[in-house]
């Protein structure tokens, strides 16, 4: 995420200073969405959170495009990853906890993010690939073109039970226990 778009940045003319403005930019974009977006997977349920998420994954691909032609849709582009980053987390999160047995959730969180770092690295090695041998457009495109694919799979890549888990209401509290005085 970061270092694309820094390196989308140096490459379309921005210098060593600006680029690294995109990245704290990102981060702030993330800041000010992760909360709302939060809210949206506790009201509607991991399955729209992650269409907003990947919808604007994509439309941050589309974007980081066409900044050959205009520099300034980089941070155009840095608002829709922004937006990716800051809704994608809660819902896979949610969803391992539906997932998984409560005596196995914190094995369940370990290959969670293992899974996710491996896919981090194949996923990185292939967009530097792309990159490097047939331009950022090309690896962007990639990103954006299998991003759609995932999201139009996503109603069958997941089981529904786990896809329609919203926040439930938290149960009542306890009943306050009768104070007994012990006799004197």
């Amino acid at each position: 995420g970061e270092s694309m778009l820094e390196a989308r940045a140096m490459e379309v003319g921005f210098g060593k200073a600006e680029s690294t403005l995109v990245v704290a930019a990102l981060a702030f974009v993330i800041f000010v969405c992760a909360y709302p977006l939060g809210r949206l997977d506790d009201k509607y349920g991991p399955q729209t959170t992650f269409m907003v998420g990947m919808s604007a994954l994509v439309l941050g691909n589309l974007v980081a495009m066409s900044a050959v032609h205009n520099p300034w849709a980089i941070f155009v582009s840095l608002l829709f990853m922004g937006i990716h980053m800051s809704v994608i987390q809660g819902p896979m999160l949610s969803i391992v906890v539906s997932l998984a047995p409560a005596h196995l959730r914190g094995t369940a969180f370990g290959i969670f993010y293992t899974v996710m770092a491996c896919t981090a690295v194949g996923a990185n090695s292939l967009f530097g690939s792309l990159w490097t041998s047939f331009g950022a457009n090309a690896a962007f495109a990639a990103s954006g073109g299998m991003t759609a694919l995932t999201l139009l799979g996503l109603p069958w890549l997941l089981p529904k039970s786990a896809m329609q888990c919203k926040a439930q209401p938290p149960p009542p509290p306890p009943e306050p226990a009768a104070l007994k005085l012990a006799p004197a």
